[in-house]
């Protein structure tokens, strides 16, 4: 008979159990990838942060760069669109405000002339017509009726053809149809002339 080894007892004779490594205790909690204890050589954090900063700053260049083309791009597009007016210049400005304010003056005068000018016997239509008339009273407030209707009086001894009726023309006469009959084409012509005063 053979003899057969005896069992060992595990209580009583232990296995030794070899000393958990670091990467075993990270296996055992989940973690993955290289651990303190591993040979491998660990990156430099320091320089990994300066080279995202660079390209950070470069990124940050860039876009600065292309943010004054797209200025510059909108700055002569939306004038030419109408979206967006150029700065005024206020010389221009001033000089637009002032010939407004001239026009408005002169409107307001020749409203004041076309009230007075019948009232006073004169034409109103002649009177604003007249260059001469209207350079003469340019200076005149536009409410002070008196200076206007001195001045039309003035204009009315000086162009007696300027009043509402000329000398010698019944009120109301007025060019005749030549074609109506009763009067000739010579003496149509002559009623008109002496209509508008020649």
């Amino acid at each position: 008979m053979s003899q057969t080894p005896a069992p060992t007892n595990p209580a009583t004779n232990p296995e030794p159990v070899p000393a958990p490594t670091p990467t075993d205790a990270a296996n055992a909690l989940g973690v993955t990838g290289p651990t303190p204890g591993d040979n491998e050589q660990q990156p430099d954090w320091k320089a990994e942060s300066r080279k995202w900063e660079d390209r950070s700053k470069r990124n940050k260049a860039d876009l600065t760069k292309l943010q004054g083309q797209l200025d510059a791009l909108k700055g002569a597009i939306a004038p030419a669109l109408g979206l967006e007016q150029a700065p005024a210049d206020p010389k221009q400005l001033a000089d637009q405000l002032a010939a407004t304010q001239a026009k408005a003056q002169a409107t307001r005068r020749e409203m004041a002339i076309l009230k007075l000018a019948t009232a006073n016997g004169a034409n109103p239509d002649l009177l604003t017509d007249s260059a001469s008339f209207t350079a003469s009273i340019a200076a005149i407030d536009p409410d002070d009726t008196a200076a206007l209707t001195a001045a039309i009086k003035q204009a009315l001894e000086a162009h007696p053809h300027f009043a509402a009726t000329a000398p010698g023309q019944a009120a109301g006469a007025g060019w005749q149809d030549t074609n109506a009959g009763g009067t000739n084409p010579p003496e149509a012509d002559a009623n008109a002339l002496r209509i508008l005063g020649f």
